[in-house]
């Protein structure tokens, strides 16, 4: 199943709960590590033409994987781990760690996406959802994208809405974020505001995936579900936080499919409120294709 000039690191039948924020998933037949762009590249075509079944993640800080596995490859983009500065440019691959790669600009004077700092997620993760917080988005700062598509490492255009990009369904590869040249010690300052400002309203603290659903429309989402009395609501290990209602806590030994029923409860109660269909920002890989 893994081409035999594969270079990476592999992992069979290696329990997902290991790998994801939330800890939850069953086992992948494989899990692995490509070393670099090409290798991933012609890792995808190989399994393509084989017919078997593959996943990208990055950090996997927003995906809930099943109990019962993946049947497949599963694909790690840590070693996708290249940024490069070209002025107020930063062409990053797609396992940087999203801080890392604000920390790195602002310590070249770069900033402009403070309100990022905190989010648990990759480069790659926060280029295809335009990952957002506080008033930010990373969308309007993207000045390239190189994804796997057809079996080739192309640039595509870049389009976004929120929680929403034109790379939605591709696998990234590298970007490119346009900064602006500020003070590099009120950039610092400004993010460690914002860390503090996660820390006191977040359960950073807690095996979580982040923000459950995005906000309606002209509403907050956290509003919504904590007027529908759901923090403290459990399902099986899995509960929604009382210090910030649109997270889920792991309290210990939550599965994914009580995960799933506790966001699929709450979707229903806060429609049966309000009339408003909550939309999960999570995602969810499913059984089988």
């Amino acid at each position: 199943m893994i081409p035999s000039e594969f270079k990476g690191k592999v992992l069979v039948d290696e329990p997902l709960s290991n790998w994801t924020s939330i800890g939850t998933g069953g086992k992948a037949d494989f899990l692995v590590f490509p070393e670099d762009a090409d290798e991933l590249l012609k890792l995808i075509c190989s399994l393509e033409n084989s017919g078997v079944r593959w996943f990208v993640m990055g950090l996997g800080s927003n995906v809930l994987f099943p109990d019962s596995g993946f049947r497949g490859v599963v694909i790690k983009t840590d070693n996708l781990n290249n940024m490069i500065i070209e002025k107020n440019l930063v062409k990053v691959e797609a396992g940087v760690k999203l801080e890392a790669l604000l920390r790195k600009a602002a310590e070249n004077g770069l900033g402009g996406l403070e309100g990022l700092t905190g989010i648990p997620g990759s480069v790659g993760g926060a280029v295809r959802m335009n990952a957002g917080a506080y008033g930010y988005e990373i969308g309007p700062h993207i000045k390239g994208v190189l994804c796997v598509v057809e079996g080739e490492l192309k640039n595509i255009e870049y389009r976004y809405n929120y929680r929403f990009s034109s790379v939605m369904d591709m696998v990234v590869v590298e970007a490119v974020v346009e900064f602006e040249e500020r003070e590099r010690n009120k950039i610092l300052e400004e993010m460690e505001d914002f860390r503090n400002r996660r820390k006191k309203t977040q359960p950073l603290d807690r095996k979580t995936f982040g923000s459950v659903f995005k906000n309606p429309e002209g509403k907050k989402a956290w509003k919504l579900l904590l007027e529908a009395g759901l923090p403290g609501t459990r399902i099986g290990g899995a509960m929604f936080s009382r210090k910030h209602a649109n997270f889920i806590e792991n309290t210990g030994n939550a599965r994914t499919e009580d995960v799933i029923d506790l966001i699929n409860l709450a979707k229903e109660k806060v429609y049966e409120k309000t009339g408003i269909k909550l939309e999960e920002e999570v995602v969810v890989v499913k059984e089988e294709d």
